[in-house]
């Protein structure tokens, strides 16, 4: 009887591969997991916790976090897409405040409380507000603590609107004070990025030789994608700060509602 069995099937790989004849499963069974878990794990950027949340707490939101980015890395990425758009709002919104300031100041036109207007626009000149502030601000780096309740935090926009208020001064905190909160480890994010460049040469260099690759190695791919484009929309927020900048704000919260048409 006639052996039908051509060289294309008999070529490939069925199971179980060991080395060192060619590229194993113990391989891809690496490369893959380990990538997508240096992926996951150092692209969270997330934001600063409750006071009253324990180590132990902050460790499980997360890994929870972590479980939701190998599910849905491509919604981690919208979510920090969602963000960088609203610091780059925020940039620009304190920079037109600050050229109102300044055309108030210059054609010695009234505004505000002379002195505190003064007192705010060169705080806003010494530290000009960046999208290091801006990432801050909406992650709860600020908390508002006025007289008739806890403090709770503020985003950049409602922070935008207690300054332009003169409900409280303008913070004047500076950028580097603000990365030195940061406990991104440089070296971590080597040990990914190296990871991740070397998992990219090796899937390039099967393409170009027109060699195959495993369904896990595609989808790795695509969980890099997303990765990267994480990284670049949170490359100006701060990872693991626990510590957020009280403001103190001597008028009542309900008078701040009141003025903003959200009071009774």
């Amino acid at each position: 009887m006639a052996n039908f069995t051509t060289r294309a099937d008999s070529d490939l790989a069925y199971g179980w591969v060991v080395q060192p004849d060619g590229r194993g499963t113990i391989d891809i069974l690496y490369n893959c997991p380990v990538t997508t878990f240096l992926c996951s794990w150092s692209a969270l950027f997330l934001n600063i916790p409750a006071e009253y949340i324990g180590p132990l707490a902050v460790v499980a939101h997360k890994l929870r976090f972590m479980i939701f980015a190998l599910a849905f890395p491509e919604m981690l990425t919208g979510m920090a897409a969602e963000q960088w758009r609203s610091a780059c709002q925020s940039v620009e919104d304190f920079s037109q405040l600050a050229r109102r300031w300044e055309s108030a100041s210059r054609l010695r036109q009234p505004f505000g409380s002379d002195s505190q207007a003064k007192e705010n626009l060169n705080r806003l000149k010494r530290s000009p507000w960046t999208m290091r502030h801006a990432f801050f601000a909406d992650m709860g780096g600020f908390l508002l603590d006025c007289p008739d309740c806890r403090p709770f935090p503020i985003d950049a926009q409602q922070l935008l609107y207690v300054v332009e208020n003169y409900y409280v001064e303008y913070p004047n905190v500076e950028k580097r004070a603000i990365e030195d909160r940061d406990k991104a480890d440089g070296f971590a994010r080597a040990i990914t990025l190296t990871q991740i460049v070397w998992f990219l040469v090796q899937s390039l260099g099967r393409t170009v030789q027109r060699l195959d690759l495993s369904t896990i190695e595609l989808s790795t791919l695509a969980f890099i994608f997303c990765t990267l484009n994480t990284f670049f929309f949170w490359r100006h927020k701060s990872l693991d700060v626990v510590t957020p900048i009280v403001l103190s704000c001597s008028t009542p919260i309900e008078e701040i509602l009141i003025g903003a048409g959200k009071g009774p």
